[in-house]
């Protein structure tokens, strides 16, 4: 979907408190389970499951172990790496289901993040364009040029109608 201009939304109080309630008890959800916080070495470096190998690994938690358990070694039994195997699926999951709510939250946000930056912009060009003629319009200039110093020429937006 393309950028909606002038978009404007509210949350409500109760619809905040439900999506920060569902968010932070998914968190809590998974806390309950297990806690793992990895260094960003770590995770660079852990012999972790990439693409390509994921029908091999399937097939071996789910077929040649358990089809030839002599050849199983002694640190990681069947139905630990199958527990493991089907939580990384459902992680996996989980993982889609949370980055497309990021990229929702992302998308939304830069939208209504545009809608007020485009009024603030509107606010300052008149506040300059007005300066002397309309009361308030030197506060405005002098409240928002913070904003705007040290960014080159600004050349006028035309308010919106």
């Amino acid at each position: 979907m393309a950028i909606i201009d002038r978009l404007s939304v509210q949350f409500t109080p109760a619809q905040q408190t439900a999506i920060l309630g569902d968010v932070n008890a998914a968190i809590a959800a998974l806390n309950a389970v297990q806690v793992v916080t990895l260094t960003k070495e770590e995770r660079q470096s852990i012999h972790a499951v990439a693409e390509e190998r994921i029908p091999y690994v399937l097939k071996a938690v789910n077929n040649l172990g358990p089809a030839y358990p002599a050849l199983i070694g002694p640190a990681i039994p069947t139905v630990s790496a199958q527990d493991a195997l089907n939580s990384w699926a459902f992680l996996k999951e989980l993982g889609m289901a949370v980055a497309e709510l990021q990229d929702r939250l992302q998308d939304l946000g830069l939208n209504l993040g545009n809608t007020a930056l485009t009024y603030m912009d509107d606010l300052y060009d008149n506040g300059k364009r007005y300066t002397g003629q309309v009361v308030g319009a030197d506060v405005v200039v002098d409240e928002l040029k913070g904003a705007y110093e040290g960014q080159g020429p600004q050349t006028p937006i035309v308010p919106n109608p």
